[in-house]
């Protein structure tokens, strides 16, 4: 179960399922919401989210996260309420927000014209 502190996730939260779903029954290794669409609660919204095995061996490695990053990006686009969302249109505004001159706008999310972080480093 996650509960939001924001009480204007629902809208957020609900598409995040929805891709959350879509990803996993394309087999996509994620965890996976239960069978129950997001909800508010005294103001909170709640997802209720499938519980998983504790993992006996050691976490995955730089490698094998990037495998994942990858086949991530490869996935075609989700047509869905998402595509279009005030959410997803935030987002982006919030990656390509202070690109250093020159970058464009398409290499977010690509691997290319990562935004640098503190102390000037990506």
């Amino acid at each position: 179960m996650r509960i939001a502190g924001n009480t204007d996730a629902l809208d957020a939260i609900t598409t995040s399922v929805a891709v959350t779903r879509w990803l996993a029954s394309r087999g996509y290794p994620c965890v996976e919401p239960a069978d129950v669409d997001p909800f508010s609660v005294f103001g909170r919204v709640v997802s209720i989210w499938r519980l998983l095995d504790v993992a006996e061996e050691p976490p995955g490695s730089g490698a094998e996260l990037g495998r994942l990053l990858r086949e991530l990006h490869r996935q075609p686009n989700h047509r869905s309420p998402c595509s279009t969302s005030p959410t997803r249109s935030r987002a982006w505004r919030r990656a390509t927000q202070g690109l250093p001159a020159g970058v464009p706008s398409q290499g977010v999310g690509s691997g290319r014209g990562r935004t640098p972080g503190p102390g000037g480093r990506p």
